[in-house]
């Protein structure tokens, strides 16, 4: 539905509101006129004189709709009629000034006027089947054969106060005392149908029950049958009147908004608090002659045959919330937290539509509910822990029943006259005949039937037949019991629309109905479930503020509420069907860019996400209910309430969305279908994706050439590292050492030495023992490293004839159990340092080796000397030849290794002083960290 307002337009399906101004291409924020085209354009006729259309969502003007500058008048363009058979549009003012559409271009235009040049004051345009154009104005009915044509007169003079098209195509006229009648073409069809008080007539409806509306603007709304009024509404200054899908009226008010009157107004009856006192209804129970009693918490009154009586019932302001007549006629009234009132010698007079009786009589103190029994012997009630038990027809006696199994939350009388009590379990009371006599006169046990609902609270009960009892637990739990049977599936997931609890019960004629504080629900044949038949929850399309109280009787429903007292024919709810929402797609979606829907199809390109949002026109307070699919992809239907559904990377073909909706479990309605293609990308191609076949064959021709290489390369790598190792330690082994160790230990022998030359020889042998080891793994840890280096400074010191001194330090962070360098690598630097450093000197030379810690990849290795320095040095010397040989060897090596371990192996040296002549010399070396176990 769309509504023109005086701040722009608004769109509402029954769920969701879209307001269109200025800002979304509107000519005017007022809009006094909606109507649609036969090619489905929504037309906005606007106060200011200028005309818009709607399609497709979209608001078209003079700027992107050019052809619409040339439909202006300086009055209001009042409406439009188009000819069916050529699809022509005519505008017109009240002024006679029409201008006719035809393919989005301004056709014709004229001004009409009486041969005296005297104005008409247009209401309806129209053609007749013979193709002659009728002009109706307040003054006459006008024709002419062509729209330029001179117009004639062809009816007498008649002083109209409007004419109106009605929906039924037919043209009604009001005239200046009120009567209207209808044409069909130029024919009148009804006459003087009926009498309207008002002369400000502004819209006429004609329902699909055939009851015809009238909105005027002083009088409110009437609606007529045959000529009889049977419903008057007061809505102020009333302006259009429209009839939905469903046959809810709906009536514009300038002063009051929209109004929905429902369909079924014309069937209910509504008695609003104002016949109360101004209080609403609190209790409603049937009416021994007739008709029902209800109660506005402090007044008892009558209803029968839709009439009040007039009734002096008053309980002196006590809020009464259970009424029962008993069939002696007395009446029961009893509140919450309230004593009995009983009121007796009750008359009713029906040709004066009063009821007389005694004053109420409060005969017995506070208890919290009343209940009589089939016999209508005793009134059942509780407080706090006790049952309540009150003999009728004699005294009222009243009898406590001291149960002590707990506070009682509430109670219920079952088909077998037992009364069941609902604590945190539930009981079955039975009461014998003797009761008043003996104390002790009764049966307590624990029903094991409704044992699985102990710790659940009992809302209300009612019995079904002789058969069945029905319990309402939590509010939405209903239970079917019988014979020790529970049938607990009458509101299983599926059929359970209720978004409150359910407070009050009733069945009547093989209807349950049930209400909550909102509105009223029913299942038709709930005994359905013991056969195993489908259970199909239904509710009526009412809401209410607060229903206190439901009552049947006479084959009306009677709900009492705090608004005042409704009462529907039963048949009226249970064989009136809902009629399906319509659904529609209003909005889709592709990775956040929304997609026109004016084509009635879907295309885009292969997206990671596709977003489809849909609505229903649904105006009654019932929930629509979807189910949809996308055909090509799911096979089964997936139903639930939420209007938006999200498809991820839908495959390129075809497919056609699908969706339907309902109401009350009712049957689904119509499909809707929306195709849907989607377009392949360029890599989803056939030969897109044979290009990037023959790309990633390249490319994995390069890879495994790439491995190859590097394969090839690593083997070089390896070769290249086993041959310096040997070289290495073929330096480690060089001649010049052997001969001086050997000589060495020649002279001690020469000098009758044969303790140091024993000791020479055992260090000596140990170091070549050593050096083999090395050749048995490429690694070393630091520890035997250190050692090895020790035996062999040791050695160089003795032959020295001890001429210097040496320290080895090891950083603490180091573990030099664990931590592995390669073999062979700071020897060359101490020798060096040896041979070179300190060689010449006489006395007090010295050696300094550092293990410090770097970081988990590498550590680095220090070799100090305080000899010539790097300046003073010999290289070139022949016995410096083999050292400067493992040197580079050892450079190589590191280099090779730190590549393979991801560590830039670095060699540096630098004076340690400034001394001209001992500048010393200090050889920093970052070996990488290597897996011991290689």
């Amino acid at each position: 539905m769309w509504f023109g307002t005086d701040d722009g337009v608004v769109r509402y399906d029954g769920t969701n509101i879209i307001h269109y101004e200025h800002e979304d291409g509107l000519s005017d924020y007022s809009v006094i006129r909606i109507k649609e085209d036969l090619s489905g354009r929504l037309w906005l006729l606007n106060f200011n004189g200028t005309v818009n259309y709607i399609l497709n969502n979209k608001v078209y003007n003079d700027t992107n709709s050019p052809f619409l500058r040339e439909i202006k008048s300086n009055q209001i363009i009042s409406d439009f009629y188009q000819d069916p058979r050529d699809s022509l549009i005519y505008f017109y003012s009240i002024t006679s000034e029409v201008f006719v559409l035809k393919d989005d271009e301004i056709y014709d235009y004229r001004k009409f006027t009486l041969d005296n040049e005297e104005e008409i004051t247009l209401f309806q345009i129209q053609k007749t089947q013979g193709n002659d154009l009728i002009l109706w104005s307040n003054m006459s009915k006008f024709k002419t054969n062509s729209f330029n044509g001179k117009l004639k007169q062809v009816s007498y003079p008649v002083q109209l106060q409007k004419t109106i098209f009605t929906n039924t195509n037919y043209i009604a006229t009001i005239d200046n005392e009120g009567f209207l009648c209808l044409y069909d073409d130029e024919k009148l069809i009804q006459k003087d149908i009926i009498r309207c008080s008002s002369v400000h007539v502004n819209s006429i409806l004609i329902d699909q029950e055939g009851f015809i509306w009238i909105s005027t603007f002083d009088k409110g709304i009437y609606c007529y049958k045959e000529g009889t009024l049977v419903l008057e509404l007061d809505i102020k200054l009333a302006q259009t009147l429209i009839e939905d899908q469903e046959n809810n009226i709906w009536a514009c008010s300038l002063s009051g908004g929209v109004y929905k009157i429902n369909r079924n107004i014309l069937k209910f009856g509504f008695l609003d608090k104002s016949n109360f006192d101004n209080r609403g209804i609190t209790a409603v129970t049937r009416a021994n002659d007739g008709g029902v009693w209800v109660s506005n918490g402090t007044s008892i009154t009558k209803l029968k045959n839709d009439e009040l009586y007039q009734s002096n019932i008053s309980v002196n302001s006590q809020v009464i919330n259970q009424l029962y007549q008993c069939k002696n006629n007395k009446l029961f009234a009893k509140g919450t937290s309230t004593g009995l009132f009983v009121i007796d010698k009750i008359n009713s007079d029906d040709k004066q539509n009063s009821v007389t009786c005694n004053d109420p009589q409060r005969v017995l103190y506070s208890f919290n509910k009343l209940i009589v029994d089939q016999s209508e012997e005793y009134i059942f009630s509780y407080v706090n822990d006790e049952a309540i038990l009150i003999r009728l027809n004699v005294d009222y006696k009243l009898s406590r029943i001291p149960l002590r199994k707990g506070r009682i939350r509430n109670i219920a009388l079952n088909r077998h006259n037992n009364v069941i009590v609902n604590t945190l379990k539930n009981y079955s009371l039975e009461i014998h005949e003797d009761l008043f006599e003996q104390n002790e006169s009764y049966t307590i046990s624990v029903d094991s039937t409704l044992e699985k609902f102990d710790g659940k609270k009992m809302i209300s009960q009612c019995s079904i037949n002789d058969k069945f009892d029905l319990y309402n637990f939590e509010g939405n739990q209903l239970v079917l019991q019988s014979d020790g049977i529970i049938y607990d599936g009458l509101l299983d997931s599926e059929n359970n629309q209720i978004d409150h609890q359910i407070k009050d019960l009733f069945y009547s004629d093989s209807t349950l109905f049930f209400s909550t504080t909102k509105t009223v629900y029913y299942i038709s044949n709930p005994l359905n479930i013991v056969d195993n038949k489908p259970i199909k929850l239904n509710r009526i399309n009412i809401d209410f503020k607060s229903i206190n109280n439901i009552y049947c009787a006479e084959g009306k429903l009677y709900i009492a509420s705090i608004e005042g007292l409704t009462y529907i024919p039963v048949s009226e709810i249970v064989h009136s069907p809902a009629q399906p929402p319509t659904p529609y797609i209003y909005k889709v979606i592709t990775d956040d860019k929304p997609i026109d829907l004016s084509s009635n199809q879907i295309e885009y390109k292969n997206k990671a996400r596709l977003s489809i949002e849909f609505s229903s026109l649904n105006y009654s307070s019932i929930p629509s209910e979807y189910s949809y699919r996308m055909k090509g992809l799911d096979t089964e239907w997936s139903s639930g309430h939420e209007t938006r559904v999200v498809y991820l990377n839908l495959d390129p073909g075809e497919y056609t969305f699908q969706i339907k909706s309902r109401k009350n479990k009712e049957q689904f309605g119509e499909i809707i279908e929306l195709p849907v293609v989607v377009h392949p990308t360029i890599l989803q191609r056939t030969s897109s994706k044979i290009a990037l076949l023959v790309l990633l064959l390249m490319l994995l021709s390069l890879i495994i050439r790439a491995i190859y290489r590097r394969k090839i390369k690593q083997k070089e790598t390896d070769h290249l590292l086993i041959s310096l190792e040997h070289k290495a330690l073929q330096s480690m082994m060089n001649p010049h050492f052997i001969f001086n160790a050997l000589g060495s230990i020649q002279g001690y022998l020469l000098q009758n030495k044969s303790s140091e030359a024993g000791t020479y020889l055992s260090q000596f042998a140990r170091l070549i023992r050593q050096n083999m080891n090395s050749l048995k793994s490429n690694y070393i840890c630091i520890d035997d490293e250190v050692e090895r280096l020790r035996n062999y400074i040791d050695l160089e010191k003795l032959r020295m004839n001890n001429r210097f001194d040496f320290e080895i330090y090891v950083d603490e962070n180091i573990d030099s159990y664990e931590v592995c360098i390669p073999s062979m690598t700071v020897q060359p630097f101490i020798e060096n340092a040896i041979w070179h450093g300190i060689s010449t000197i006489e006395d007090g030379g010295k050696i300094k080796v550092t293990f410090n810690s770097l970081d988990e990849k590498s550590i680095e290795v220090i070799v100090e000397d305080n000899g010539v320095g790097i300046e003073n040095s010999n290289p070139t010397a022949k016995s410096g030849h083999g050292l400067n040989m493992g040197m580079n060897l050892t450079k190589k090596r590191l280099r090779l290794i730190g590549e393979r371990y991801g560590v830039t192996s670095e060699i540096s040296s630098k004076n340690i002083s400034n001394d001209p002549d001992w500048p010393g010399t200090q050889i920093k070396i970052i070996i990488p960290i290597v897996d011991g176990e290689s």
